[in-house]
């Protein structure tokens, strides 16, 4: 690896010696204007990071997580996270694909997973075995996860600070950043 690394540079030097040598062979009008292009190239990096610094973003504010909570449909907020509580009827007929929304369910131990769905004629058609796909099917985010508290199933997703920050100041050029525990957001 590291003789590798030796024989790049050293190709990048000789590229570079060779390069020299036809600058210094070619006409002066050439080394003129090269010369011309490189001082055009430093001065327009300079005004453009001179720029930069000088209007380095500046607080406008908080973030409203209980507004980004609300605007993806989620029902609960905590600290830097949405949840739902996952409606079990809805998943049954979404795992069973059933377009008659007949299905109901059952647990069967106090264990979460141990939750059944039945037909009409109560008959057991089988257990929901993907909650994570009913829970990307709801909030269309691949981002999401499903969790059991309890017997109670929950959809919960991170929040993106950024988009919130997006959604709280209605702007597009707005950045979140943590200072302490508390986000705030920057233009």
């Amino acid at each position: 690896m590291f003789t590798e690394i030796l024989e790049i540079v050293k190709s990048i030097r000789d590229f570079l010696a060779q390069l020299a040598k036809g600058i210094k062979e070619s006409p002066k009008w050439v080394r003129t204007l090269l010369s011309l292009v490189l001082a055009c190239a430093l001065f327009g990096g300079g005004i453009y990071w001179g720029f930069k610094l000088a209007n380095s973003p500046k607080r406008i504010g908080g973030v409203d997580i209980s507004a980004f909570c609300n605007f993806y449909k989620y029902g609960t907020v905590e600290q830097e996270t949405c949840s739902s509580l996952i409606d079990l009827t809805a998943a049954c007929n979404w795992q069973y694909k059933n377009k008659n929304s007949d299905l109901s369910y059952r647990f069967n131990s106090s264990n979460p997973r141990s939750v059944t769905c039945y037909n009409a004629s109560q008959t057991p058609v089988g257990g929901i075995f993907d909650m994570k796909g009913y829970c990307e099917s709801q909030y269309n985010s691949p981002s999401v996860i499903a969790l059991a508290e309890g017997n109670v199933w929950i959809c919960r997703i991170k929040i993106d600070m950024q988009l919130a920050c997006k959604l709280t100041h209605q702007r597009s050029d707005v950045e979140a950043r943590k200072e302490g525990s508390e986000w705030s957001c920057y233009a």
